[in-house]
C-alpha cells in the first residue's frame, strides 16, 4: 500500500494516507525510547536509523525498525505491540544502520551495524542474519564481510533472495548465495 509510511525519530511514527491526502496524518507508532540525559546528545542516543517492511505482508503491518544503541524491534500488529529481536542481546550493541528482509521468508532478516569492533569487545561483526526473525527469540549468525568497517544499509534483490548487497564506509560488497560469501566491489570493477 503506497499511503502507509513509516519514519522514527525516538519512536516510530505512521501514517496510512501518505499520497491519498493533501496533509497526511501521522500517528505514534511505537514505544518511547529515552536516552541517558547524564550522556552527552541523549536525545539522539536511541533515534530510530533503520526500518523495514516484510514485503510479504501486504496489510502493511508487519515491520521492523533499529536505533541508535542496537535495539531491533518488530511489529506483526500495525505498531499496537512490539517484540525484541535480541532479547539475549547477542548482537553487539551499535547503530543498526540497515534492516533487509527476505522477500520470500518473512523470517529472515539482514542487519547492518555501524561502528568498528572496538566498540563492543568480545561482540565483532557488522552484518548479522536470522533465519527466525518471527520466533520469540530469534538466533543471529555474523555474516559480515571480512572487513571491520561501519556498514551503512543492507539489501536483498527482490528477484533472488539469494542475492545480497551490503554498502560499507569501504565501498559496496556483494553475495550471491545469501551472505554466505561476500565480494568487494570496488572502483576497481566500475
Amino acid at each position: 500500500d503506497d499511503d502507509v509510511f513509516l519514519t522514527g525519530t525516538n519512536r516510530m511514527w505512521r501514517t496510512d494516507n501518505f499520497f491519498s491526502s493533501t496533509a497526511p496524518s501521522w500517528v505514534a507508532n511505537g514505544p518511547v525510547f529515552i536516552g541517558d540525559p547524564n550522556v552527552y546528545a541523549f536525545r539522539t542516543v536511541r533515534s530510530i536509523l533503520a526500518i523495514a517492511f516484510v514485503s510479504s505482508d501486504t496489510s502493511c503491518n508487519t515491520y521492523a525498525f533499529g536505533n541508535r544503541s542496537g535495539q531491533i524491534q518488530l511489529t506483526r500488529n500495525g505498531g499496537r505491540t512490539w517484540t525484541d529481536l535480541d532479547p539475549g542481546k547477542t548482537l553487539p550493541a551499535r547503530p543498526v544502520n540497515g534492516l533487509a528482509f527476505d522477500p520470500t521468508s518473512s523470517d529472515t532478516l539482514y542487519v547492518g551495524l555501524s561502528s568498528f569492533d572496538d566498540a563492543t569487545p568480545g561482540k565483532a561483526g557488522h552484518v548479522f542474519k536470522t533465519a527466525n526473525a518471527l520466533a520469540a527469540s530469534p538466533s543471529w549468525v555474523n555474516v559480515s564481510p571480512p572487513i571491520d568497517v561501519p556498514f551503512n544499509v543492507i539489501t536483498v534483490d527482490p528477484s533472488d533472495p539469494r542475492i545480497v548487497y551490503a554498502g560499507s564506509d569501504s565501498g559496496l560488497w556483494y553475495s550471491n548465495d545469501g551472505a554466505a560469501t561476500w565480494l568487494r566491489m570496488g572502483p576497481e570493477t566500475g
